[in-house]
């Protein structure tokens, strides 16, 4: 099952675990795609506004939070 060449007895021979052929324990090699997909300028785009959008949410939320603390103080 794992290809491998092993030396064993004869009287530990069993067909269902070891072949006699040597050609059985031969790798077939993975298929290899013929081409790269490529990444195109969307996820460039996408990426960009991803971190927009956190740096926005990122500056809305201390604005709360100073807004909420000025209340306080204030209050």
């Amino acid at each position: 099952s794992d290809k491998a060449t092993v030396t064993i007895k004869e009287i530990q021979f069993d067909e269902s675990k070891y072949s006699k052929d040597q050609t059985d324990c031969e790798e077939v090699p993975e298929e290899v795609p013929e081409e790269v997909p490529s990444t195109g300028p969307t996820e460039i785009v996408t990426g960009g506004l991803g971190i927009g959008s956190l740096t926005a949410a990122g500056y809305y939320y201390s604005a709360s939070r100073r807004k909420l603390i000025d209340t306080f103080l204030k209050g």
